[in-house]
C-alpha cells in the first residue's frame, strides 16, 4: 500500500489516464498548443486529486472492515 500511497505513482496514473481522453488538436499552430497544453494541465491536477481522494476513501474502507 505504500506504493499506492506516493505521489509519483498517482502522478503518472493520472497522466496516463488524461492522455487516454486527450484528442490532441490536428493543426499545431502555437494557440493550439497552449490550449492542448493547459487542458491537459487541469485534466492531470483533476485526476491526481481525484485518484488521491479515491485511494484514501479506499484506505479508510479497508481500516474499517479489517478492524472488524
Amino acid at each position: 500500500m505504500k506504493f499506492l500511497d506516493s505521489n509519483f505513482f498517482i502522478f503518472i496514473l493520472a497522466f496516463v489516464i488524461a492522455i487516454a481522453f486527450v484528442n490532441p488538436p490536428v493543426i499545431y499552430d502555437f494557440k493550439s498548443i497552449i490550449y492542448f497544453s493547459i487542458y491537459l494541465m487541469i485534466l492531470i491536477s483533476a485526476g491526481f486529486v481525484t485518484l488521491k481522494l479515491l485511494f484514501k476513501m479506499f484506505d479508510l474502507a479497508v481500516l474499517k472492515f479489517s478492524k472488524n
